[in-house]
């Protein structure tokens, strides 16, 4: 149908306008599994469930939200070769990861990257989770190289180099922390090795202060994590899940995961050996 400029403007000045209520399906919340085996680390788990978009949050109290979204009374065993870790029901903080867990043990994860780990979660209903994964080996950044862009050392492009297997499919997380771990990251992605051309993989960043000033005596912390293909599907599912949210013209994102129940759980179960270089600029 074609619309005049003055039809236009007639249908608009109209106000035509009609409230719909939308009967929505009741939503059934789906566990949360969130476990990251890092060598050296304790075990630790992060349980919750998921919330329907248009319930409340309670960005005003972070504790209190966090509270009432845990998963709380479950069993929770990872076996490894023939141990079994029963993880203890309590909120922690790891300040050396920030991860939040609400289940854990005192047991340190080994740095065996052979030995699959399994699983097992039984909630307070009864329903079982299970996952298995494992701890790839872990992948050293090699070296890195500055190129500064003028003469005043304003800006500049960091190379940061490791090497790949050419002859195995491998994933990798990429993270990038200025001053301090304790910062939010200025890069956090993950990637496949399916564009390089040779097993020395070069990584380009650029990098300029937001006040102009010259870098020298900067510090970046460069972190290279050898992954697992079900993390880097997860890791990316969630990234574009959480981008379409609040588009109206985005596509809805569905989490990839490596859980599976009868509960319908999402998450993750995976381990990584985190390898890091410290670039002071000169």
């Amino acid at each position: 149908m074609i619309v005049t400029c003055l039809g236009l403007i007639t249908l608009v000045s109209c106000n035509l306008s009609k409230e719909v209520d939308i009967e929505l399906p009741q939503y059934v919340p789906q566990p949360v599994v969130e476990c990251y085996l890092i060598p050296g680390q304790r075990y630790e788990l992060l349980l919750t469930h998921s919330n329907s978009f248009f319930d409340p949050l309670a960005s005003e109290n972070p504790a209190l939200y966090l509270e009432s979204i845990l998963e709380k009374g479950a069993d929770v065993m990872i076996i490894h070769g023939g141990d079994t870790i029963r993880l203890q029901e309590k909120i922690e903080l790891n300040s050396a990861t920030g991860f939040i867990s609400n289940y854990s043990g005192s047991e340190i994860v080994p740095d065996d990257h052979d030995t699959g780990f399994d699983l097992i979660i039984t909630l307070s209903d009864g329903s079982v989770i299970t996952s298995t994964t494992r701890i790839p080996e872990p992948v050293s950044i090699d070296s890195t190289r500055v190129e500064y862009a003028n003469a005043q050392k304003t800006r500049a492009t960091v190379f940061v180099y490791h090497t790949d297997d050419r002859n195995t499919a491998d994933y990798y997380r990429r993270m990038i922390h200025v001053a301090s771990l304790d910062s939010i990251a200025e890069q956090d992605y993950t990637t496949d090795d399916r564009i390089n051309q040779t097993a020395e993989v070069a990584y380009g960043t650029f990098y300029e202060r937001e006040d102009r000033k010259p870098v020298t005596g900067d510090t970046l912390i460069f972190t290279l994590m050898h992954i697992t293909k079900e993390f880097h599907e997860f890791f990316e599912s969630k990234a574009n899940a959480s981008s379409a949210n609040g588009n109206p013209f985005g596509q809805p994102g569905q989490i990839r995961s490596n859980v599976s129940g009868a509960s319908n759980p999402i998450g993750i179960f995976t381990g990584f050996a985190p390898r890091r270089d410290t670039l002071i600029f000169r």
